[in-house]
């Protein structure tokens, strides 16, 4: 096919022309898809994302225009590529989706989490080779048989996707609860009796969310150590009558999380403030090692990546 039948209406075209320009536009199109998964990667690599957004995801959906699902499955398909590079001959044939390839990466990401046990790059290779050519149902079939309870726990999590019911931003979640953690809320429902003799579930987790988020604000003498970079590590006595600058005493550490409002302080390249509220560390503005101090106005909450962003970069850079 010639360049000017791609520039003719398809209405124009004959039959023969038209399922070849239907082909090479297939083509084309798989052929640019694994090209932005090469850009995604360095952009990944760089923390580019960072400079306006909290997350990799969160810049596909909201720069590129993707929505929840494909950007998802973008990413997914990304990090499979960049552990098997010979993938992108499988990407651009057609022979490998990127929804099987996110459907691979999701599986063994949840398997590793789930066993403890990674996949090694053999036993991905061997995995790809049996979905490759196959539909999401099928792959998922061929996936299952692998690990069961890695399966079952995936189709666990897709029930509880929130969907949205109500005007007032009401969701709704299928959830699957084992005999343990059934008994679990039968010992909570009768120890709260006197509040609601038969709670809801939903009044359960509204009680069992309340009184953790008053338990991690609530009063503590203990001290939160801090790492080099300023990441907040796991709490650890302090014996010296002198603690160490690395530690951070409680009550400071509320002060500072009620300060930035339980939300990243770090200004992007617009202006605005990040959005993220998830995985947040207490920082140094000035580092520990070169100087700082444990107080109130030397600290700062970040999300782990624009943590990582600035610990990456000296003090003065930009």
């Amino acid at each position: 096919m010639n360049f000017s039948t791609f520039s003719k209406a398809p209405q124009t075209l004959n039959n023969h022309d038209l399922l070849a320009r239907a082909r090479e536009l297939a083509h084309e199109e798989r052929r640019a898809g694994v090209a932005l998964l090469h850009h995604l990667r360095e952009i990944d690599r760089r923390r580019l994302f960072a400079l306006n957004h909290s997350s990799l995801h969160e810049y596909v959906v909201r720069e590129l225009g993707y929505s929840d699902g494909a950007a998802h499955r973008r990413i997914s398909a990304m990090r499979l590529m960049s552990s098997l590079p010979e993938i992108e001959d499988q990407l651009r044939s057609g022979a490998l989706t990127l929804s099987t390839a996110s459907q691979v990466q999701n599986f063994l990401r949840a398997e590793k989490k789930l066993t403890g046990n990674a996949a090694s790059t053999a036993e991905m290779r061997q995995i790809v080779a049996k979905v490759e050519g196959k539909s999401t149902r099928e792959a998922e079939s061929v996936l299952a048989v692998r690990a069961p309870e890695v399966a079952q726990h995936l189709a666990a999590r897709k029930l509880e996707r929130p969907r949205v019911v109500g005007t007032d931003q009401s969701v709704q979640v299928t959830l699957t609860l084992s005999r343990e953690l059934q008994l679990k809320l039968q010992r909570l429902r009768d120890r709260t009796a006197h509040r609601d003799p038969n709670p809801s579930l939903t009044q359960q987790i509204e009680w069992l969310a309340d009184f953790t988020l008053a338990k991690l604000s609530g009063a503590s003498g203990e001290k939160r150590k801090v790492s080099s970079s300023g990441a907040e590590a796991m709490p650890a006595p302090c014996k010296n009558a002198n603690p160490s600058p690395r530690y951070i005493s409680s009550s400071l550490r509320r002060e500072v999380w009620r300060r930035a409002a339980h939300r990243c302080e770090m200004r992007l390249f617009s202006g605005m403030r990040c959005s993220r509220t998830h995985l947040l560390q207490i920082d140094h503005l000035h580092p520990v090692a070169w100087g700082g101090a444990s107080t109130a106005d030397n600290l700062q909450l970040l999300c782990a990546v624009h943590n990582q962003l600035k610990s990456d970069r000296l003090p003065g850079q930009v």
